[in-house]
């Protein structure tokens, strides 16, 4: 389906912080669209989670304000602690 092809395209690096016209990414478009594969299709080329549109909206902004939960948590940047050591009060 789609994320399979999507998988093979990521096999030769694009460039998956480009924006269109309207400053929205790959990432945007399918948060988007509640697209849960092809979003986490494409966090494993590792966008940039930051990036906002003209209408200063995240990926995570834009699932957020559709109420598609999912995709939003899954969107939600980790802070390293938290993530390699399960904490997040930054201690070891």
């Amino acid at each position: 389906g789609q994320a399979q092809g999507m998988d093979q395209l990521l096999t030769f690096k694009p460039n998956v912080n480009a924006q269109n016209f309207e400053g929205n990414t790959a990432l945007m478009l399918a948060a988007d669209r509640a697209d849960p594969m092809i979003v986490r299709t494409l966090l494993r080329a590792k966008p940039n989670l930051l990036l906002k549109n003209r209408d200063g909206k995240t990926a995570r902004d834009i699932a957020q304000k559709k109420g598609y939960e999912e995709i939003a948590d899954l969107l939600t940047p980790v802070t390293a602690t938290a993530k390699i050591e399960g904490r997040s009060d930054g201690t070891c």
